[in-house]
């Protein structure tokens, strides 16, 4: 397995398509929400096929570009876990064989079929196609190859098997339904996954998602406020008295001046405020921080946490930490999501205070 229980609300999903596709990835992407699961099969780069199985709707399995869109619009509202997961080519062929086979054998219940006998027959036959298993648990797919178990599955686990025992256990129902299919050698053109994804891209771009940022650059005046050259601001708005004097240059040597030397000159004084009691507990803070930073980014969230670690136990300490978090690179991870976090973080460091 590549990526493990990606969550979809951190996912940039154009971002993880392009790179499958440049790097000629093999394998599938999973989609594992609470009442629908997805899978986007890919050979070399390529899409090959989308399944999309709906719990409790009516057309049941769907394939094709509707089943892409359905996939897409669960992606893109945050809903469940993705799962990338690299696979041999003949396998993948195999599991792309299934969704455009031919059906064979159709409406058997499991309570009058000898499983085994029938994976038998299907064996003696060098049958190349699929066994699937639809039961009230979930459902099973059993993949052959010239009559040969090429791998198994079901719709509770996230791996593929080299032994169909999950599969055949969904037979325990008397009333799961059983199918047989052929594997169809027509060959079909590859899924155009770009012409779904790529309206979401076109909105990656045009949404400013950085905008409220340099919105609270406004802050570091404030401070500044207390000194004689904050009174100057007001006075840019009436342009005589601004240029009688040299004001070109004026501004310019006091801009750049202060804000370096006046953050930290404030940060100094902040923490004796605000945490001169030896009352806040800034180790509980830190995990409580990494706790959220888990409960947002999964097994994604290590460097998060690592930087908040290690960050010094104060005030200005923890606010340059959580100051970092946006900047991080996190691998199909958007940046706008980090900036929510950090925003978050941020509220939550402020209730302590």
């Amino acid at each position: 397995m590549i990526y493990d229980s990606l969550k979809t609300s951190f996912v940039d999903f154009p971002r993880l398509i392009t790179t499958l596709e440049k790097e000629g990835y093999t394998g599938y992407v999973r989609l594992l929400t609470d009442d629908a699961a997805g899978l986007i099969l890919f050979r070399e780069g390529s899409a090959l096929e989308c399944m999309y199985d709906g719990v409790g709707e009516a057309q049941g399995l769907v394939l094709g570009k509707q089943a892409l869109h359905q996939f897409n619009e669960d992606v893109t509202g945050g809903h469940g876990v993705l799962d990338v997961v690299g696979l041999s080519p003949e396998l993948i062929d195999g599991l792309y064989e299934l969704t455009v086979s031919k059906p064979m054998y159709t409406e058997l219940y499991a309570g009058w079929v000898d499983m085994k006998a029938l994976l038998k027959f299907l064996s003696d036959r060098k049958l190349s196609g699929s066994v699937m298993i639809r039961a009230g648990a979930g459902t099973g797919v059993i993949i052959l190859s010239e009559g040969e178990l090429a791998g198994a599955y079901t719709s509770e686990s996230r791996d593929i098997s080299d032994k169909p025992d999950r599969a055949l256990a969904l037979c325990d129902d008397p009333n799961a339904m059983i199918e047989v299919k052929s594997a169809d050698a027509t060959k079909h053109p590859p899924l155009d996954v770009d012409e779904v994804v790529s309206g979401q891209r076109a909105v990656a771009v045009r949404n400013p998602a950085p905008a409220p940022p340099p919105a609270a650059a406004p802050v570091q005046p404030a401070p500044a406020a207390q000194q004689p050259p904050t009174q100057q601001f007001p006075a840019i708005a009436t342009p005589p008295p601004m240029q009688t004097q040299p004001p070109v240059q004026a501004p310019t040597a006091t801009y750049p001046t202060f804000p370096t030397p006046q953050s930290p000159s404030v940060a100094p004084t902040t923490p004796p405020g605000s945490a001169g009691g030896p009352q806040l507990d800034w180790g509980s803070i830190v995990a409580e921080l990494q706790a959220m930073a888990e409960d947002s980014l999964g097994n994604r969230a290590r460097k998060v946490k690592d930087i908040l670690g290690a960050a010094d136990p104060s005030l200005p300490g923890i606010e340059g930490a959580i100051d970092q978090v946006p900047s991080i690179s996190l691998l199909f991870v958007d940046s706008s999501r980090l900036e929510q976090l950090a925003q978050e973080m941020r509220a939550r460091l402020k209730s302590h205070l």
